[in-house]
């Protein structure tokens, strides 16, 4: 098995390869929790999903936050969107 190297010591495919995972993994799991991934802008995405108690409102998680939050933050912020449905 080999250890985990350094993000300084991966070359740019490796980095964004492993980001294009984390992200997959978790939109996979956004979308059982009834979120939909949609372009905001040309350069902007989310994960949109009703919100139960608002009426006409929507709770939203950038795509951005998605591929980059430490898995700790995104777990922590995800209770949060569940504990409001």
């Amino acid at each position: 098995m080999q250890a985990r190297k350094k993000i300084s010591e991966l070359t740019s495919n490796q980095y964004y390869s492993g980001l294009n995972r984390r992200f997959d993994k978790r939109a996979k799991l956004l979308v059982g929790f009834g979120f939909k991934y949609v372009q905001l802008a040309p350069q902007i995405a989310a994960f949109v999903r009703p919100c139960p108690y608002l009426y006409n409102r929507q709770q939203i998680i950038l795509a951005a936050n998605v591929s980059h939050e430490h898995n700790v933050a995104f777990l922590m912020n995800l209770r949060e969107y569940l504990r409001r449905s």
